[in-house]
């Protein structure tokens, strides 16, 4: 029950995209075990070995997630399909090299299209992004999650909706881990379908 809400609000929001779950033996995903750990310091790193194919960096963001002085990476990634979710890749600096930390392949937001940007703050990071529901609402969705015991955790969802057919803007709803429980960031959009 605790997943309800946000579930409607996604199923909701995606239109009628369907969602298909890929495992680890997808040929689609160009996923290094072996590459896990890169320098910032060399050329020896290559993000497009960690994306899944067809797809391209459309966002980098620098941010010390944990605190320890060294500035972490957020990747962005998509394919030129504007109805494929996005890929979102972090990787941990540990003063020098980068390691994968967590990846999302399959996350709510629909393409190049759709995505805003990135904010961060401290452990904490917001994704931002913008859907148009049959030119009936406009939505301005917040994803946001902190780091913690180094796992990210969805920590809120907002949402700003614009009645376009009233001409005006309707009340921000926002859920929190009291509504969806936790989530991680790995899990997020399977947690949310299957629950």
């Amino acid at each position: 029950m605790k997943f309800l809400i946000i579930l409607f609000l996604f199923m909701f929001s995606c239109k009628e995209n369907k969602v298909k779950v890929k495992n680890d033996s997808d040929p689609n995903v160009n996923d290094s075990i072996s590459k896990n750990s890169v320098s910032h310091k060399t050329n020896d790193f290559n993000i497009q070995t960690y994306l899944k194919k067809g797809f391209q960096v459309i966002d980098e963001i620098n941010a010390d997630l944990d605190g320890d002085a060294d500035d972490d990476k957020i990747y962005i990634a998509s394919s030129q399909d504007e109805i494929t979710n996005l890929q979102i890749l972090i990787f941990k600096n540990n003063s020098g090299p980068f390691n994968l930390w967590t990846k999302n392949d399959l996350s709510p937001i629909l393409g190049q299209r759709e995505y805003k940007k990135t904010v961060t703050k401290g452990n904490y990071f917001t994704i931002e992004y913008y859907r148009d529901i049959e030119d009936k609402y406009n939505l301005n969705n917040y994803l946001t999650f902190k780091l913690n015991d180094n796992k990210f955790i969805l920590h809120k969802f907002s949402q700003d909706t614009y009645d376009a057919i009233n001409n005006k803007t309707l009340p921000i709803k926002v859920w929190t881990e009291k509504n969806f429980g936790t989530l991680t960031f790995d899990k997020l959009l399977i947690a949310l379908l299957t629950s």
